[in-house]
């Protein structure tokens, strides 16, 4: 069935809507009866007539990637009825181009009153490529959302963003703290390729070193790596990636060195773990602790 024809029956099951008027030989109390009766078959209508377009606006998408479906679909996440506004935040994932052109309303529906509408959202931002930077303010936004999916996919979009994720900082170093594993994950990774705009977080991020997630912890100590803190933070990091180069999971050990030699001479209390870590079984550790070695010794006026 192409979409020409699915449109043509949408439009013909609502002339075929009924139009019934609340009147009956009964008088007041069976007009009352009619009445109801044609509320509930309005609204059944209604409802049948949503499920209706909500089917075509998938159909629409799937497999489409022109400009003008995404705008309809786009239009739709303002509608009415909630079951179409999710089928079409869901829908703009699924086509062929992603979501590109349509990030401003998916921003905005966000901050939907239904929580299927919004999750939806953040996930189709998720392949909105370049253009989610303009979503970042409303992704770090919902990261605090009730609803555990809204938070992880918005955590999800915004690890693919990069620098111009910074305005996110702040939100994504309390997820740190999420309840979900995942969501933890994609925040820390976030971080990490946020990169030195990401200074604020180093607290965070050295707490989540010792997360029970060998994941949080790989890409917390890398997000210290490409952070490389500076001053007062520099200490209370070194102290806990000096311990993290003992941890049970080997990325987490050669991120950890990696981060130390980020922070150069300011690590010199770490010499004496990173020279155990010369040992280490696994080869990237190694390769890793003895690279951090020569930064932290180098002379300061040849950094």
């Amino acid at each position: 069935m192409d979409k020409s024809s699915i449109s043509k029956r949408r439009n013909d099951h609502i002339r075929e809507c009924p139009r019934i008027t609340p009147r009956s030989k009964h008088g007041s109390r069976g007009a009352a009866v009619a009445f109801g009766c044609a509320e509930f078959r309005r609204d059944s209508c209604n409802l049948i007539n949503g499920l209706l377009l909500a089917s075509c606006l998938a159909f629409a998408a799937w497999g489409c990637s022109g400009t003008s479906s995404v705008e309809k679909l786009a239009g739709e996440l303002q509608n009415e009825n909630r079951e179409i506004r999710y089928q079409a935040a869901k829908s703009l994932a699924k086509s062929g181009a992603g979501p590109k052109g349509a990030v401003p309303e998916l921003a905005q529906a966000l901050s939907d009153t239904d929580p299927k509408v919004r999750y939806r959202a953040a996930q189709s931002l998720s392949k909105a490529g370049g253009e989610i930077k303009e979503a970042v303010p409303a992704l770090a936004k919902v990261l605090s959302d009730r609803d555990p999916k809204v938070r992880y996919y918005a955590a999800k979009s915004l690890s693919d963003v990069g620098p111009d994720a910074e305005a996110a900082v702040p939100a994504l170093a309390q997820t740190l703290r999420d309840n979900d594993p995942k969501t933890r994950y994609y925040a820390a990774k976030a971080l990490s390729k946020i990169g030195p705009a990401g200074m604020a977080a180093v607290p965070a991020l050295v707490n989540a070193l010792k997360d029970q997630d060998a994941k949080v912890r790989q890409y917390a100590a890398k997000s210290l790596a490409e952070i490389g803190p500076e001053g007062p933070q520099a200490k209370d990091a070194v102290a806990a990636l000096t311990q993290a180069l003992s941890d049970d999971d080997s990325k987490v050990r050669s991120y950890a060195a990696r981060a130390l030699g980020k922070i150069k001479s300011d690590a010199l209390a770490a010499v004496p773990a990173l020279n155990n870590a010369l040992y280490d079984t696994d080869q990237e550790v190694r390769g890793a602790a003895a690279d951090a070695l020569e930064k932290i010794k180098r002379p300061p006026q040849l950094q």
